[in-house]
């Protein structure tokens, strides 16, 4: 031990030992006296010896060497025989051998000894890593077997003695080792590393690699547990033949595409159907779907995939040129499929044929279209036959004397005038189902006042009206309301010439419209109740207010001062005593929301 100790002292100091030994041994010659300065052979071991010590045999021979002139030089300085003389003697001699014989002994015990602790600490490392060899079956947690050639079990790891605990006893009848003197007889003759198979236990499944051990004469097998992996790999074929079974009998084209790279990753047989295209074309060629698309929809198809390559989402309806010269639209829709980081990273499609469709859409456009024509011919029509009895109303009163059957006359005409001017409005209206009754307003008031030859310098017609627009069953009372009111205003309002004016104004909110008729001019009588009104027009007015399902309230009175009379249902407000002018307020829901603010 204390060797061992020494010994690894001096080389871990290397270099030091040596010359530590070279300075003590100047250091002794320098104070031996002169007479004995011949002892340096024998000193001149010391350094040999410590080199040899701690660089081995060639070391140490080499410094025998460098020592002879070394002592040379050394005797020449003190003035003693040089050392050829002192080699001449016996003494000489035998220090020489000495010299040499100590180097070379210190040298080569220094060798054996490096060889023998490289040997200790290679065994010490060998002996470690086969325990820690050793170790591995012993834990790893899948089930290790080794067998003779003859099939006799010779080790089982812990985990294989718990798992089949009868297979050392049954030997080759137990099913992990079925077969093996087959495989055993393979391995040995066809010169194969290993043969790979899988074995079924109860409702386990293994995979075996078994393989031959050669220097050793043993066969070792190495199982895993694969049975998960099996259910797992079943439910996918399962899940994958469901999804094809489904998605190969759609008559739509289902499509996945890479998003990075636009590979075309699936598309079903459908794409044969509708594009008139393989599946290999398109997996060989992923665009050769647009090549097909119209080119007066290819631009914006173009437009709408770059959109793609950044949104992952697309939605378009074209055109297709089959291979066959046939034409089909197509609804494409495409939608991104998002990795754990929310990137894109697919995309799945689905085009549809929607030909048929489009045909019966167009069909229904065009057919639309006649009727449009027809309803607007028949407007027409009727317009000119509503024209057509007021010019006869109008022939019929030129031969009447009397003044009020005139009037009568007349008042009718403007009925009849009114309706067909809805009819006229409608005829050249884009939608024959609404009306734009702000300008039905103004063309209306125009005509009664040409009518009853009033001038607009004298009475001045002021239409405050949003855009609404009303349906025919709405609009037509509402013109012959206006009719009347207006018509009563110009005839009564303002006599022996004076001045006014009349306002009307319409106004749609969420659910109702609120129509307002009113003058400035000499109002009605204080006491005249329109509940029992029995004039042709307010009896006519209030029929049409009904016929609406509305609301009408009379404000004002005579110049003179009056009050206002409520109609029921409009609750009692009423505008103050004198209030100069009339004012009729008309609130009514237009069917079925049919109004419409534009």
């Amino acid at each position: 031990m204390l060797y061992r100790i020494f010994r690894e002292t001096t080389r871990q100091a290397g270099v030091a030992i040596p010359l530590s030994a070279l300075a003590v041994y100047l250091l002794v010659f320098l104070i031996l006296p002169p007479q004995s300065k011949n002892l340096a052979v024998i000193l001149s071991i010391i350094p040999v010896m410590a080199v040899g010590w701690t660089f081995g045999l060639r070391a140490a021979l080499l410094t025998v060497v460098l020592t002879i002139p070394l002592n040379t030089a050394l005797m020449n300085v003190a003035g003693r025989p040089g050392w050829d003389a002192l080699l001449r003697s016996q003494g000489g001699v035998l220090g020489t051998i000495a010299l040499v014989a100590a180097g070379a002994a210190v040298g080569r015990l220094s060798d054996l000894w490096g060889h023998l602790e490289k040997e200790v600490t290679d065994r010490k490392q060998a002996e470690e890593q086969l325990i820690r060899l050793s170790s591995f079956p012993e834990q790893d947690p899948n089930p290790l077997i080794e067998t003779d050639l003859e099939g006799r079990v010779t080790y089982l790891n812990p985990v294989s003695k718990v798992r089949f605990p009868e297979l050392a006893a049954a030997g080759l009848q137990h099913p992990m080792l079925q077969g093996l003197r087959s495989i055993t007889r393979t391995l040995m003759n066809d010169g194969e590393q290993s043969v790979i198979r899988e074995i079924e236990l109860g409702d386990s499944i293994y995979e075996q690699k078994i393989m031959r051990v050669p220097k050793r004469d043993l066969i070792r097998i190495y199982s895993h547990d694969i049975t998960e992996h099996m259910r797992t790999q079943e439910a996918l074929r399962e899940t994958e033949q469901l999804f094809r079974g489904i998605v190969e009998n759609i008559r739509d084209v289902i499509f996945v595409v890479d998003h990075n790279d636009y590979k075309i990753l699936y598309v079903n047989p459908a794409i044969e159907e509708i594009w008139g295209l393989s599946s290999k074309t398109l997996y060989e060629r992923p665009t050769s779907w647009i090549d097909a698309i119209v080119p007066e929809h290819r631009d914006r198809v173009n437009a709408s995939l770059e959109d793609q390559r950044r949104t992952g989402e697309f939605n378009e309806n074209f055109q297709i040129i089959r291979p066959d010269h046939s034409v089909r639209w197509i609804h494409d829709r495409v939608f991104p499929i998002r990795n754990d980081r929310g990137e894109i990273f697919r995309v799945v499609g689905i085009a549809e044929d929607i030909t048929k469709q489009m045909q019966a859409e167009q069909q229904t456009q065009a057919s639309l279209q006649e009727k449009e024509v027809l309803l607007k011919e028949i407007s027409h029509r009727v317009k000119n036959n509503l024209q057509l009895v007021s010019s006869l109303l109008r022939y019929q009163s030129a031969t009447i004397k009397d003044k009020q059957a005139q009037l009568v006359f007349r008042e009718s005409q403007d009925r009849i005038r009114s309706i067909a001017l809805i009819h006229e409005k409608l005829y050249e209206s884009k939608d024959l189902g609404k009306i734009d009754f702000a300008d039905y307003i103004r063309s209306l008031t125009s005509s009664l006042f040409l009518s009853y030859g009033a001038s607009s310098e004298v009475i001045q017609l002021k239409v405050q009206a949003e855009d609404v627009f009303l349906e025919v069953d709405t609009a037509i009372p509402c013109a012959l309301i206006i009719n009347e009111l207006v018509s009563n205003s110009l005839q009564h309002a303002f006599p022996d010439g004076r001045q006014g004016e009349i306002r009307i104004e319409i106004r749609s909110g969420e659910d109702q419209t609120v129509l307002m008729v009113s003058d400035n001019g000499v109002g009605f009588p204080v006491d005249l109740d329109l509940r029992t009104a029995e004039t042709l027009g307010l009896e006519l007015v209030r029929t049409l207010v009904d016929q609406l399902e509305g609301t009408i309230e009379l404000n004002g009175g005579t110049s003179a001062g009056g009050a206002g009379t409520p109609v029921p249902g409009t609750g009692d407000s009423s505008a103050p005593a004198g209030t100069s002018g009339t004012s009729f307020n008309i609130t009514f829901a237009d069917s079925e929301a049919s109004n419409e603010i534009r």
